[in-house]
């Protein structure tokens, strides 16, 4: 018998989630301002609401928690910024930018990034009293999509428009630019580092899976298109799978080398747009949001096995190399 878990019905619509690092524990921003923390108990299927957290009187639109998850940093539509421990306790709190935050990361215990609609990036200590970012810089003219750390936390990758940036972020008094890609004739809107760290994969706003190298930067090795629309949200199941929700409500799998699309195992019932995904620290849970106030939850099954490609309209077989993925949706 397989496990059922339950959907969280919220009382507020829910712009972004993320599973904790160590335990089974989610993390939702509200429409209503709060951050709010549900929490799973051993052998149960449900997750129980454990915190409301209030710092923000506007939307909560990004949460993240630290690395080793004893923090949250969240970013409201009021443009200001905050972290909390997971008992509730605001430690810092900040107007950080004058135009609307579009990403944030954190970039050590102490430490983290964030971006805005019109291209600027600043970088933080919470330990700094003056509340003024130790960096600052403007390499882009466009909403800054998705950030995210480099395997070695000295380098950021950034995505803005259709470029890929490689800034380092070590430097006492700037961020220095190492490499800014080409403009590809798409927008990037969700990234991640894959095949150990070789390749950065993007989902995009034309509905294309790209795959870039590193070395030399920026230059696109493959693409998949994957959907009709775009696809907001990613997640990565290892080195070489993924999961990726679509703006016509569907969550779906593809395998980044050698490129193939994998199976739908699940849809939205509305057929809602796929705003956001999370995976859990065991690889067996998935988490999905939509434009509605529902946070529902899928089983991940594991099966040496072939998987049917049941998304074209002639039915295809493949045997993935790596371990195949099945997805029950209960």
């Amino acid at each position: 018998m397989k496990d059922t878990y339950t959907s969280i019905e919220c009382d507020s619509l829910i712009f972004d989630i993320e599973f904790h690092p160590k335990v089974d524990m989610i993390c939702a921003g509200s429409f209503d301002g709060n951050i709010i923390l549900y929490k799973r108990k051993e052998d149960k299927k449900d997750f129980k609401k454990k915190h409301i957290i209030q710092n923000h009187d506007k939307a909560v639109k990004y949460v993240c928690f630290s690395k080793k998850g004893k923090e949250i940093l969240a970013a409201s539509s009021d443009n200001s910024c905050s972290i909390t421990d997971i008992s509730g306790v605001c430690i810092w709190n900040n107007i950080c930018h004058k135009n609307s935050i579009s990403s944030i990361l954190y970039s050590s215990n102490h430490t983290f990034i964030t971006a805005d609609e019109v291209g600027y990036v600043k970088h933080w200590d919470i330990r700094d009293n003056t509340k003024k970012p130790i960096h600052k810089m403007k390499c882009f003219n466009d909403n800054i999509t998705s950030m995210l750390m480099d395997h070695d936390e000295k380098s950021i990758i950034i995505t803005c428009g259709g470029q890929l940036g490689f800034f380092d972020i070590l430097y006492k008094k700037n961020i220095t630019s190492n490499n800014i890609s080409n403009e590809y004739n798409d927008e990037f809107l969700c990234s991640n580092l894959m095949v150990h760290n070789s390749k950065i994969v993007t989902t995009t706003l034309n509905g294309n899976i790209s795959i870039f190298s590193k070395n030399p930067w920026g230059y696109m090795e493959g693409k998949i298109k994957a959907s009709k629309d775009a696809i907001s949200t990613f997640v990565k199941f290892d080195d070489y799978h993924i999961f990726f929700g679509t703006s016509d409500g569907f969550i779906k799998t593809a395998q980044i080398k050698p490129s193939k699309l994998g199976e739908t195992f699940s849809k939205h019932n509305n057929k809602e747009s796929i705003e956001k995904l999370s995976i859990n620290k065991n690889k067996n849970l998935l988490a999905q949001i939509s434009n509605d106030y529902s946070i529902n939850f899928y089983q991940i099954e594991i099966n040496n096995s072939i998987i049917s490609n049941a998304i074209k309209k002639k039915k295809k077989k493949f045997i993935y190399i790596m371990m195949i993925i099945y997805i029950t949706n209960l």
